[in-house]
């Protein structure tokens, strides 16, 4: 505060007075004399900093921040990378110091196929396919005891009529007829049997329906070794009105002939 002496006259009261009022303007006090030496200290912080930045010549911005009379600095570096396709990458600086990478991916493009191909032959509509038949070997009863071939031989070694209660879809239950064969391998070499088929049907050719979830029904599977014989039972629903005699053919593979039995169901 300032001291002045003390008036010799009301003129000179008056000039004292006058000098002394600025301190009771606001602009004057001492909080917005704070207020204003601390705006002059962080502008001439941030002045000082940029210049520092900007020498570096790294692309590095640098400002500062002011809160509640405390100053802080804060610097951001204005370079960046970035990472492209197949290992390519662009990287730019500041304009005092800037570089570009730029790689492309090799593409290699494979050589259309120079070698021709045939054209499959088309079918005709119009073609007739000659129609394929199992041959039979023989014909015999259903007591007698056939051969497939002078080294396999089978017969029908059981049959009866049954009631078979079905399970599987498209079966019936009802009046059934059992048929166990066997049949002998009198060849050197084992015999598979795991494609055995059987048909049966009466004096019409009405088929039998095979019931394959009958408990009864137990058919060939497997090999039969050489001098062996092995059985199996095949179940089928008789249908109604059926007519005698019942045929009855049975092949082991689709390369050997059939065996045909014909006789009564009863």
């Amino acid at each position: 505060m300032q001291l002045f002496p003390f008036p010799a006259s009301i003129d000179q009261f008056e000039a004292a007075r006058s000098i002394t009022k600025p301190r009771h303007d606001p602009r004057f006090s001492p909080r917005w004399a704070v207020l204003t030496a601390v705006l002059a200290i962080s502008l001439t912080a941030c002045s000082t900093t940029t210049t520092a930045a900007g020498s570096t010549g790294a692309g590095t911005t640098a400002g500062s921040t002011t809160t509640g009379g405390t100053t802080t600095s804060s610097t951001t570096s204005a370079s960046t990378t970035a990472s492209g396709f197949a290992g390519g990458s662009a990287t730019t600086d500041s304009p005092g110091n800037s570089s570009a990478v730029s790689t492309s991916p090799t593409v290699t493009q494979s050589q259309p196929a120079k070698t021709p191909v045939p054209a499959g032959t088309a079918g005709n509509i119009d073609q007739t396919v000659a129609s394929s038949s199992q041959s039979t070997a023989t014909t015999a009863p259903l007591s007698a005891t056939a051969q497939f071939d002078q080294k396999v031989s089978v017969r029908i070694a059981g049959h009866q009529v049954v009631n078979a209660i079905a399970r599987g879809p498209g079966e019936t239950s009802g009046p059934a007829v059992a048929l166990t064969f066997e049949i002998h391998n009198g060849s050197a070499k084992s015999i598979d049997l795991g494609n055995v088929e059987v048909n049966v049907a009466d004096a019409a050719r009405t088929p039998y329906t095979p019931v394959f979830s009958s408990d009864l029904n137990k058919p060939f599977g497997g090999k039969v070794s050489a001098g062996q014989r092995m059985s199996g039972t095949y179940v089928f629903s008789r249908p109604a009105g059926m007519k005698d005699p019942i045929t009855v053919d049975i092949h082991y593979a689709a390369a050997a002939p059939a065996v045909v039995f014909v006789g009564s169901s009863q």
